[in-house]
């Protein structure tokens, strides 16, 4: 039975003990006394009111798949995700550990906007981090709003002088948050330390200057090694979006070092990781669906026996085989970052570059024919990289690769994330 159905408001009606005028309402065959923000003589004003009470509880049967009542912060937020479950990013973890814990039991028309500074304020991350989480939460309301579950965002929108300047913690990180050619020529090299999925993944992004979410979708059809004068790799999905991050189709040549990787890694690695040969639909770097690395069996992004790999998976491999191989802490973007500078000091012009990595300029005329992709394929050919031997490592303190060392490597441990203290919200029932 629908909520029309259900539902039965009663006229409006002052009780005598009390100045202001309240509603009975009945919903799924309870009777209750809602009180409204007017007085004696404003009976029309009331009505109206009761009018929008009702709008809002359809909205809520609308949005929430026939729910009735009040929608809390919690509850529309796991229906929010629902719809969002084909979209690869942070929403989940946001929500799960930074905003439920603190307003998650909230009414949606509860949250005002001095809450969202106060919750903005229990949020001791980078600057970069609490934008993130207030972009998830300002998604999460506007949404609401848009579906008549509630008036009007309680998220600042434009310019919220709450939030962080964009900047970084560290001023100096930055200018290291690339790798060396030598390490990338380390990471991309067969060694035990590495998986050879892992190994397959550090090359697309490293000599494929592709984005993770690009390189977790990337499939063999969206592969040509056959292409002259080097083979082609179309990016046109990030996750299970059919777009990328730019929104960008682009075409990247491949580097005749990462052409050998794949065309090993199709034969062998693929074969011996999921256990058949691949299919053109079949992930290129995938996950085996029933690899657990902690927690439940996943559910999400399962194709078969491959499963799309997260961005959190990767990052923690690659800060596993960092601290194997006794490097300093980097993020996966530091790979694109790497290409870029490593081409451009081998001689290869950067604007040509921008082609491949970000797609067609704007001010580019259609696609870039064949004598553009010849000029393409010749800049990124420049970079100069070549793979180790088995078994090699970086010596401490040095940039050049050396023979393998049988002295044990000193230990580096990853600093933790930060990890925020839940505290309620004051003024929040």
């Amino acid at each position: 039975m629908r909520i029309s159905e259900r539902l039965n408001i009663v006229n409006v009606f002052k009780p005598a003990d009390k100045n202001a005028l309240w509603v009975r309402v009945k919903v799924e065959g309870r009777w209750a006394n809602r009180p409204t923000p007017y007085k004696p003589g404003e009976e029309a004003k009331a009505e109206a009111f009761l009018a929008e009470y009702r709008e809002q509880l359809l909205a809520a049967e609308a949005a929430m798949k026939g729910r009735a009542g009040p929608v809390t912060v919690r509850a529309w937020g796991a229906r929010w995700l629902e719809k969002r479950a084909d979209l690869y990013g942070d929403d989940a973890r946001i929500l799960n550990l930074h905003i439920f814990p603190i307003i998650g039991d909230a009414l949606l028309s509860d949250v005002k906007p001095r809450h969202v500074l106060e919750l903005v304020e229990t949020w001791k991350a980078a600057p970069r981090s609490v934008r993130n989480r207030y972009a998830t939460l300002q998604s999460l309301f506007r949404d609401a709003a848009g579906r008549g579950l509630i008036d009007s965002t309680p998220c600042i929108r434009r310019r919220p002088s709450h939030l962080p300047p964009i900047e970084d913690v560290d001023s100096e990180w930055r200018s290291g948050a690339r790798f060396r050619k030598r390490e990338v020529e380390l990471l991309v090299s067969p060694c035990e330390d590495i998986e050879p999925e892992a190994t397959v993944c550090y090359g697309l992004l490293g000599l494929g200057a592709l984005r993770h979410g690009e390189l977790a979708a990337l499939r063999w059809r969206h592969i040509d090694l056959e292409r002259e004068p080097l083979g082609e790799i179309l990016v046109a999905n990030s996750y299970r979006r059919r777009k990328t991050k730019a929104g960008k189709t682009r075409c990247m040549p491949i580097h005749p070092v990462l052409a050998a990787m794949l065309a090993e890694w199709k034969l062998s690695g693929w074969v011996a990781l999921i256990g058949r040969p691949p299919k053109d639909d079949d992930l290129v770097a995938p996950l085996p669906a029933t690899r657990v690395h902690f927690g439940p069996a996943p559910t999400k992004g399962i194709e078969g026996d491959c499963r799309m790999r997260t961005r959190f998976t990767t990052w923690d491999a690659l800060r596993r085989h960092l601290v194997a191989l006794g490097l300093r802490h980097r993020g996966l973007h530091a790979f694109r970052r790497a290409f870029y500078s490593l081409a451009e000091a081998d001689g290869a012009d950067r604007n040509i570059l921008y082609w491949g990595v970000h797609g067609r300029p704007a001010d580019m005329p259609g696609q870039y024919g064949e004598s553009d992709w010849r000029r393409l394929c010749g800049e990124v050919a420049k970079l100069q990289i070549a793979r180790k031997t088995p078994g090699a490592r970086l010596l401490p303190g040095s940039t050049e690769a050396g023979p393998p060392l049988d002295a044990a490597q000193p230990s580096v441990t990853p600093t933790p994330r930060n990890q925020d203290i839940p505290r309620p919200v004051k003024g929040i029932r």
